[in-house]
């Protein structure tokens, strides 16, 4: 892969946990909504009731988790960026073994990263705790 397209895999990878991140933050209530001119006039020309309002079951409350790997930190800063905005939880998966500048050069054919990002049979360990999901309506992957 050359770096163009790996400049450009990373710039779309940004912009898709942007664009989820701020699809995350519409929570506008259909109810409380401005109505179309004609309905707010008609509204404000009804005679008042006695009658007691419709009361709605509180919303639950949504949890909102950034789970992240990042080897160079690159990607640390996004996800921090996201979870800020949003509220959420941060996870940060690790590797069991940590990496050097030199398994981190993708310009080396041989390096730790390039050996992993181009053979799926070879992925890092994973270190620390199993994640659960249990409570978590939206989670954020990067």
């Amino acid at each position: 892969m050359n770096t163009k397209t790996k400049i450009s895999a990373m710039l779309f990878a940004v912009l898709l946990i942007l664009s989820l991140a701020a699809c995350a933050g519409n929570t506008a209530d259909p109810e409380t909504t401005a109505q179309p001119e004609t309905a707010t006039a008609q509204s404000q020309q009804e005679e008042p009731t006695d009658a007691t309002p419709e009361t709605t079951a509180e919303p639950s409350e949504s949890k909102v988790l950034v789970v992240y790997f990042s080897a160079t930190g690159t990607t640390k800063g996004v996800a921090e960026k996201i979870a800020d905005i949003t509220n959420a939880d941060l996870y940060e998966i690790k590797a069991a073994q940590a990496y050097t500048e030199a398994d981190l050069d993708w310009n080396d054919s041989s390096s730790r990263t390039t050996k992993e990002q181009n053979d799926e049979s070879v992925r890092p360990e994973i270190a620390g705790e199993k994640l659960s999901l249990n409570g978590y309506t939206t989670v954020f992957v990067g």
